[in-house]
């Protein structure tokens, strides 16, 4: 499995992006159009992300980072007033490895209740992860991540 390093090295937590089976980083590019469709919204996350997330660790705050599901999968998490009511929702899954490390592995956008197949992406993302790290083969852009 190819992973992005999302924060950059030598922080307190390291934050990885999966690249899918098409060789694709979803989260990253989904990031991209986010700075171009809803730029608040893409600053919330990006600082959250890119600043705050690796040298303090995930917020106890509950609207910018909650369980997703069943202590598995995580999300991070920004919104933007859209209209007087209605406010859409920025949202990155995740999962820990070990106590410094979160994979990320989907970014969505979200107006109602979570899409269900947005669960089972990031569900089925971290067992190819895991699976892929038992077999000693997580590459990182420049070379193998041998398991931690």
């Amino acid at each position: 499995m190819k992973l992005f390093d999302v924060a950059g090295h030598g922080r307190r937590f390291s934050i990885l992006a999966v690249f899918n089976e098409e060789d694709s980083c979803q989260v990253i590019q989904k990031m991209r159009r986010v700075r171009i469709e809803h730029q608040e919204l893409a600053q919330q996350m990006g600082a959250l992300i890119f600043e705050e997330v690796p040298d303090k660790g995930p917020p106890p705050d509950p609207w910018r980072f909650s369980e997703l599901y069943q202590g598995l999968i995580y999300e991070f998490k920004a919104a933007e007033r859209v209209a007087q009511r209605k406010t859409l929702w920025f949202r990155i899954a995740c999962f820990f490895d070990g106590a410094s490390t979160i994979v990320c592995t989907n970014a969505f956008y979200k107006t109602g209740a979570t899409p269900p197949d947005q669960v089972t992406l990031a569900i089925r993302e971290r067992e190819r992860y895991f699976r892929d790290k038992r077999l000693n083969n997580l590459d990182l852009a420049d070379g193998i991540l041998r398991g931690k």
